[in-house]
């Protein structure tokens, strides 16, 4: 795994090699459930997140924040490894 965050943690990008989490702040965790790439942005009503899988081979994940979880549909077809939007509370 590889993580960058901006200076106030309102942005978080990872890239996961497999399965797993990390501690965001705050002591909330992101865990995605399939390796992907992640980025994630602070809102007034929780966190965006931007969910990529560029192998092409996943048709969905779960991706969660603190107690947030999301099933993600993931672009196929001629729009497999675009980016999908998802919007968690919290």
């Amino acid at each position: 795994m590889q993580a960058v965050a901006s200076q106030g943690g309102d942005v978080v990008q990872v890239a996961y090699y497999r399965a797993g989490g990390l501690e965001v702040g705050e002591g909330l965790d992101l865990s995605v459930d399939t390796p992907c790439l992640v980025m994630l942005r602070r809102t007034a009503g929780g966190w965006s997140a931007w969910v990529a899988e560029p192998t092409q081979r996943a048709t969905r994940l779960a991706l969660s924040i603190g107690a947030a979880t999301a099933e993600v549909a993931l672009p196929t077809g001629g729009r497999a490894g675009e980016t999908a939007r998802v919007d968690l509370a919290g």
